[in-house]
């Protein structure tokens, strides 16, 4: 099971908002590249 924080970020700006959000859909992305990586050397 994998364990989530879920915050409330009411105050953000837009311009903070859209960077969060960039942020958070590059870092999963990362994510899944170097999962799939790992998973292609093993199997």
């Amino acid at each position: 099971m994998v364990q989530t924080l879920q915050q409330n970020l009411d105050d953000l700006t837009a311009d903070e908002y859209e960077v969060l959000r960039s942020m958070s859909h590059l870092s999963k992305n990362l994510y899944n590249k170097t999962l799939y990586e790992v998973r292609q050397h093993y199997f």
